[in-house]
């Protein structure tokens, strides 16, 4: 017989990890967290709104107003105003700055608007028509579920093709 060399075992299988595909399906988890937590807070910004806008219509009161004159906000070589309304609750006079500003002036020094105002607190109050109240909940409510929407089919569609894609 003979001398054989010992013989050595066949190398072990191995199997190749692509890296690229593990960072970027890491990636992809942490944007889809983060989106959807900006979602989320857009989603209840506009409910705060929307809330502080529905308490102040349902258990809020009216009164009369008038424009007594105008913000001006200067901003890229454009102006735009805003109309500052005193009112009276209980004969006492209150002003309300809008939040709504625009080009041209949307009132005129002296024009009648009506306000709702919080009865236990009159100071707070905003002008009775429905852009003041419902145009930021209609906004942020709008883009959260929106691009929501759209961004989570779009990473569901993306995460069924990488698993069908594996199986393969």
């Amino acid at each position: 017989m003979a001398y054989q060399p010992p013989t050595t075992p066949p190398p072990l299988a191995y199997r190749q990890v692509n890296t690229v595909q593990s960072t970027r399906a890491a990636g992809s988890g942490c944007l889809w967290i983060g989106l959807n937590l900006m979602f989320l807070l857009f989603l209840v910004i506009g409910g705060w709104y929307g809330w502080g806008s529905w308490n102040l219509v349902q258990g809020g009161a009216a009164a009369d107003g008038t424009v007594v004159r105008m913000d001006e906000s200067h901003s890229d070589g454009s102006t735009t105003y805003a109309p500052i309304v005193e009112y009276v609750v209980d004969g006492e006079t209150y002003t309300m700055n809008s939040s709504s500003y625009s080009s041209p002036p949307a009132y005129h020094v002296g024009q009648a608007v009506r306000v709702v105002y919080d009865r236990a607190n009159p100071s707070h109050a905003r002008m009775d028509n429905f852009w003041e109240l419902w145009l930021l909940p209609i906004i942020f409510i709008s883009i959260a579920v929106l691009f929501g929407l759209i961004f989570n089919i779009f990473m569901g569609v993306s995460a069924f093709q990488r698993m069908r894609n594996r199986g393969a």
